[in-house]
């Protein structure tokens, strides 16, 4: 598994082999952090994911697929069914997210967004963890 270590627990139930791009996204801040949140480091890993990666998110996004909207798709934990769902999920939100991605400051409210839209979404919210 890449980038799991013996203090992170988050990260060594994720099977990571299947994306470099999650693995690397992840793995970064929590190593030998003794009194972390889950649920804020999720939170963190996504946000984080998302600036680094945003060009690639906006080109992916328009086509509802490719490595780097399955990789938000697994730190949202969406099962296989999930991720294809996801997929479909972002590009039919696409006008929404470029709006949170090109405009300084709500980048970091697109998680929480993504969230409430995952939980508000009929099959998506029993495919995906949104923490």
């Amino acid at each position: 598994m890449m980038g799991a270590t013996s203090e992170d627990p988050l990260l060594s139930s994720v099977d990571l082999t299947f994306s470099p791009v999650y693995s690397s996204a992840t793995t970064s801040g929590t190593s030998n952090c003794p009194n972390w949140d889950i649920a804020l480091q999720e939170r963190f890993a996504r946000w984080q994911f998302l600036v680094a990666n945003q060009a690639m998110l906006e080109e992916e996004i328009a086509t509802g697929h490719g490595p780097h909207s399955e990789a938000l798709g697994a730190l949202y934990y969406c099962s296989e069914v999930g991720q294809q769902q996801f997929g479909n999920f972002l590009r039919l939100h696409q006008e929404r997210i470029d709006f949170h991605l090109h405009n300084n400051g709500q980048v970091e409210a697109l998680v929480p967004v993504l969230s409430q839209w995952i939980q508000s979404h009929p099959s998506l919210r029993h495919e995906c963890k949104v923490g």
